[in-house]
C-alpha cells in the first residue's frame, strides 16, 4: 500500500509545467510538434494582444525546426527558424531566420531571437509567457 502511495505521488504530485498537465503519455518535443495558431494573448494587467497574432500559423518539428506562415498578407509569407527548449525543458526560445526590419515589415511583436516560459503543454494546448510576462495560449 505505501509504495502505491509513493507512485501516486511521484507520478501526481510533482509537475514540470505550473498549468500541467499532471500526467502525459508523450515526450515534450512530441507534444510541441505540429502546426499552432494563438488563441488567445494578454499581460496580467488584461490588455488583449491577439490581433498581433491573428493569421499566423506556428508550426514545430519535433527535432528543432519551426516556422511562422503569416496568412495575413496576400500572398502568404513564411519565415523559418529553429526551436528548443531551455532550463531543463521548463522553458524554450525560437530563432527566427529574419532580421529585424523583415519583422518589423511582417508587424512580428518578436526580435528573431524569443525566450519563454512554459506554462502548459499538452497535445492540444501550449501556453507560454514570454519576458514582458505577456501570456500566449496555442491551440491546434
Amino acid at each position: 500500500m505505501r509504495k502505491l502511495l509513493f507512485i501516486a505521488l511521484l507520478l501526481f504530485g510533482c509537475t514540470k509545467y505550473e498549468e500541467g498537465p499532471w500526467l502525459a503519455f508523450s515526450g515534450k518535443a512530441e507534444r510541441i510538434a505540429g502546426d499552432w495558431q494563438v488563441k488567445q494573448a494578454f499581460d496580467l494587467e488584461g490588455n488583449n494582444y491577439f490581433l498581433l497574432f491573428k493569421g499566423l500559423t506556428f508550426s514545430f518539428e519535433k527535432e528543432g525546426a519551426m516556422s511562422i506562415r503569416f496568412d495575413k498578407f496576400e500572398p502568404a509569407e513564411t519565415i523559418s527558424g529553429s526551436w528548443e527548449f531551455r532550463d531543463q525543458k521548463e522553458g524554450m526560445q525560437w530563432l527566427l531566420e529574419a532580421d529585424s526590419t523583415r519583422l518589423d515589415t511582417l508587424r512580428f511583436p518578436y526580435d528573431s531571437l524569443a525566450v519563454f516560459d512554459i506554462l502548459r503543454l499538452d497535445e492540444n494546448e501550449l501556453r507560454l509567457i514570454d519576458e514582458e510576462n505577456r501570456r500566449i495560449y496555442f491551440g491546434h
